[in-house]
């Protein structure tokens, strides 16, 4: 009698023992993983902002009053693309200080959607921006998917001096494909 008790005691040892191991490994498994993706976040984020340090870089050494960080765009149906920047320069002649507005309008979309629809979707400053001469601004545009069908979307954002002025290459054309 007394050596079956025996056994059930080193069978209860062994299962904590096993089940102590196995708590260990997984505890040392999720924090080599947390470790692993924080890093490859902390990656990505700084490879974003050298990528966009650059893109200003390229922007200011051209003649364009506004341009994007891609001419394409990919977004999953039903997300938010937020992604989208948008960036206006003042290289008006002469120099000075001027209010510049810009809108978006719909080139081309798919034919079970309206272009209003579409633009509704889009979140951006509307108000004047105020730009020294020679300075840029950005713009992170929101473009909500929700209910929009699956497709390719064709825009053109349009740039505009409050003060009359006429800002040089005032138009830039880009896609937007929700998958």
């Amino acid at each position: 009698m007394q050596r079956g008790k025996r056994g059930a005691v080193e069978l209860s040892i062994t299962t904590i023992v096993v089940v102590v191991m196995g708590i260990t490994i997984l505890t040392l498994g999720l924090k080599w993983i947390t470790d692993t993706m924080g890093g490859i976040q902390d990656q990505t984020d700084n490879l974003q902002r050298i990528t966009e340090g650059q893109i200003i870089e390229i922007f200011e050494d051209t003649e364009k009053s506004i341009s994007t960080v891609s001419k394409t765009y990919s977004v999953k149906s039903g997300k938010t693309l937020t992604n989208l920047e948008v960036y206006l320069r003042n290289n008006v002649h002469p120099g000075g200080t001027y209010q510049f507005s810009y809108v978006f309008s719909v080139l081309s979309n798919p034919t079970s959607v309206q272009a209003v629809d579409v633009l509704s979707r889009l979140s951006y400053v509307q108000s004047l921006i105020e730009i020294n001469s020679g300075e840029a601004y950005s713009d992170t545009v929101l473009f909500n998917t929700k209910g929009l069908p699956v497709g390719i979307y064709k825009f053109e954002v349009s740039l505009t001096c409050g003060s009359g002025c006429i800002p040089s290459d005032p138009r830039h054309q880009f896609i937007v494909t929700i998958n």
